[in-house]
């Protein structure tokens, strides 16, 4: 053997077959239909109890074409976005695509330059995902958009024609005021973080959709919102989740006393829940509160499980991946497709 890895010449030695019978039966090849069934066994096993792996490189270089596809993400840390991470790669692996990550720099000045030479390789296609930076970015897209097939996170900046999952970050809290609204008296307060942005204006929105539904005036002290802008990549930290939560306590749930809390996302959450626990306020008893990103590991370790808002992850991995095989297929694939936020109940609310 070449070091420890086991080679398709050995593997034939060990079963008595020809190399090229072995590679027709691990490749997959549609002449093994021809091999008998206890020959294919015979080699599979041997395989497997080898350890034998396909080298994925050396297959596309015979079939020229590659299987492999792009996935351009920021380095900022976001549960949304490693949870959509993960997804992706299963929904391609199930069709036959082996997953690249390029983590860039999001709102860096050479964030273009940082893909030149990631672009240099062979790609089946490439995906955009995240859904605030690098998409928005002109300079991001037009270096993209030489490549011929290319989905997006929400609408790109400078590529009129490729297909992208919008998201509507509005849908969830809409279902969420109604849900606290029917559920229990008192008035729904919002908070948001200090960025002004899509994904902040959209859960906006559909707070003041959820109280037009309801019949409920607006009182806009019920909107919570720091005066002052946040660093890029303060809300990542303890201090930062935990801060806030002070401040929401004191400028919202003491003065206003609302009855249900929306929070922009799931850490901020669970610093107001524990906020409010060490406060001896019962939640949801006396205020129940609703994060946004609906991640199990924040959702379940908080106490009381947390609900919260949901992107949508499983349907937009999978409507990512369903756009980019249409491109390769050749087929028309629609421009904009909206997956909707929604509410998952836990404890909390």
């Amino acid at each position: 053997m070449a070091g420890n890895r086991i080679t398709q010449r050995e593997i034939a030695r060990m079963c008595e077959v020809s190399q090229g019978i072995v590679s027709m039966v691990l490749t997959g090849a549609p002449q093994s239909a021809r091999i008998p069934e206890a020959t294919r066994r015979r080699i599979l096993e041997c395989a497997a109890s080898c350890r034998y792996r396909v080298n994925a490189l050396a297959r596309q270089l015979r079939r020229g074409r590659s299987t492999t596809v792009l996935v351009v993400a920021s380095r900022t840390f976001s549960f949304f976005m490693e949870s959509l991470l993960r997804l992706l790669e299963l929904q391609l692996i199930e069709t036959g695509f082996r997953m690249m990550t390029a983590r860039v720099a999001s709102g860096a000045p050479d964030v273009a330059a940082q893909l030149e030479p990631v672009l240099e390789f062979d790609y089946a296609g490439v995906i955009c995902l995240d859904h605030c930076a690098p998409v928005r970015d002109a300079s991001v897209s037009a270096v993209l958009a030489r490549h011929a097939h290319v989905v997006y996170l929400s609408e790109p900046a400078q590529d009129p024609k490729a297909p992208f999952i919008d998201l509507d970050f509005g849908a969830g809290v809409a279902e969420a005021v109604e849900y606290l609204t029917q559920a229990r008296p008192g008035p729904v307060a919002l908070c948001l973080n200090g960025v002004v942005d899509r994904a902040m204006e959209g859960r906006r929105q559909g707070y003041l959709e959820g109280l037009e539904r309801c019949g409920i005036a607006l009182q806009p002290e019920l909107i919570w919102r720091p005066s002052e802008l946040v660093p890029e990549g303060f809300f990542d930290g303890r201090e930062y989740n935990f801060g806030w939560a002070e401040r929401i306590y004191r400028e919202l749930i003491v003065p206003q006393r609302p009855s249900g809390v929306i929070v922009w996302n799931d850490q901020a959450a669970v610093a107001l829940v524990k906020q409010l626990t060490r406060r001896n306020v019962r939640i949801p008893g006396e205020v129940a509160v609703i994060g946004y990103g609906a991640g199990d590991i924040l959702g379940w370790a908080c106490e009381p499980p947390l609900t919260s808002i949901s992107h949508g992850d499983e349907e937009i991995a999978r409507l990512l991946c369903r756009r980019l095989t249409e491109l390769l297929a050749g087929e028309d694939a629609p421009r904009r497709t909206m997956v909707a936020s929604r509410l998952i109940r836990r404890e909390s609310a």
